[in-house]
């Protein structure tokens, strides 16, 4: 490619993402600009890069993608918003094509560069705390400038079940930007940093989601073991022993707790077990080629009323990600999905990095908050199929090292 051409290209990206940096946290219609400012620039890569340095996770993902595709077409007909059905493709898609440009970026890209889209990233993270704490806490809305009732778990600019699971999930993530800052000291504005990485802690704890917290607990020794085994077994232990309180309040305890990070027996677990069993008969209609993407929510309370479930006129998504998976795309989809997980990890694992020891203890996390949420969702996707990109950009500069005798 010409001078001329790569600079366009990497304004392009750069624009891109501003976007995601921008919209990640705070807005779908922002998040958007991310897709179309690295299309052209993706299939630029693609086209010149074609598919030497890909890992196996990444055929995997193709083959997700085409077959979404497949049971998107065989149920075509009774397709309800069929559009959003094949634009929900489009984070395999950008999983897979945006690996190249990434690459390019980083390396073309100057410190400050990087740096101002850090900063940006964690101006949302801090504004978004700010106006989630202020709506659910003290019932007014800075962005409209009024008061009224909200919520009293905090959403950020979103709502407060994508919020708490993305916060938990960048919090994760972070940490080892934190525990190894001084190696990323050119990138940062330090004061900048610790305040967002300390609020990407508080956005869990203000959204309540137990969800997050449990997913984290339950990951966090994993993490810690690469730095300090003595430590993860504490924490393991320490993990173990909040289990125990959890199980004593919800099952043993007559009189329960008012807190919601101790007792799981309220309303919000029963439904989710009625949005499981629809799931499963969701499942039985269509093993092989499921209902399509996003069509569980289409006929969840048609399942409840033939199967006479609970909360009959609740018509959410299925809580799980293995059990939407399999409705949307069939048992293939959902085996597809976990080889996915287990592939990515693996390849993480294989790198011996830190880095690469976040990344897969991010995936574990991911795969335990999925039992009791549905994270495939604006933000959550976009998170995790841009850390992929991110993940396979290490995995290309790790084997160019390899090659020049670089450790």
């Amino acid at each position: 490619m010409t001078n001329r051409a790569n600079n366009f290209f990497f304004a392009l990206i750069t624009i891109a993402l501003f976007f995601l940096a921008l919209g990640m946290f705070s807005s779908p219609t922002l998040v958007s600009g991310y897709h179309i400012f690295i299309l052209i620039p993706s299939l630029a890569f693609l086209l010149k890069e074609k598919i030497r340095s890909f890992k196996p996770s990444t055929y995997i993902l193709a083959v997700m993608l085409v077959w979404g595709l497949i049971c998107n077409l065989a149920n075509h007909n009774d397709l309800i918003k069929a559009s959003k059905s094949y634009q929900a493709l489009k984070y395999y898609l950008a999983g897979i094509i945006t690996i190249f440009p990434l690459w390019f970026y980083i390396q073309k890209a100057k410190s400050s560069q990087i740096k101002f889209l850090f900063n940006t990233f964690f101006f949302v993270i801090i504004t978004g705390f700010v106006v989630g704490i202020t709506r659910s806490w003290f019932h007014f809305d800075i962005i409209s400038w009024s008061a009224g009732w909200f919520h009293p778990r905090s959403g950020g600019y979103l709502n407060y079940m994508r919020y708490g699971y993305g916060s938990a999930f960048v919090f994760l993530l972070f940490s080892h930007v934190f525990i190894h800052r001084n190696n990323y000291r050119k990138y940062l504005s330090k004061t900048f940093f610790y305040i967002a990485y300390l609020l990407m802690f508080g956005g869990l704890v203000a959204a309540q989601t137990r969800g997050a917290v449990v997913a984290l607990l339950a990951c966090l020794p994993f993490f810690i073991f690469y730095y300090k085994k003595k430590l993860a077994l504490f924490m393991f232990l320490l993990g173990s022993f909040y289990a125990c309180i959890i199980v004593y309040f919800s099952f043993i305890s007559e009189a329960g707790s008012q807190y919601r990070f101790l007792d799981i027996t309220d309303k919000s677990n029963t439904v989710r077990t009625s949005q499981y069993k629809a799931a499963i008969e969701a499942i039985k209609e269509k093993p092989i080629f499921g209902h399509g993407a996003g069509q569980f929510i289409h006929n969840v309370k048609r399942l409840k009323s033939k199967f006479d479930m609970a909360y009959p006129t609740y018509k959410g998504h299925s809580h799980n990600i293995y059990l939407e998976q399999i409705a949307s795309f069939g048992f293939i989809g959902g085996i597809l999905l976990a080889l996915f997980f287990v592939t990515w990890f693996w390849e993480m694992i294989q790198l011996k990095t830190s880095l690469g020891w976040t990344i897969a203890t991010y995936i574990i996390a991911f795969n335990i908050a999925g039992q009791v949420e549905m994270l495939f969702e604006n933000l959550n996707s976009h998170l995790l199929f841009f850390t992929y990109a991110i993940s396979q950009v290490i995995l290309i500069k790790d084997n160019l090292n390899k090659k020049q005798g670089i450790k």
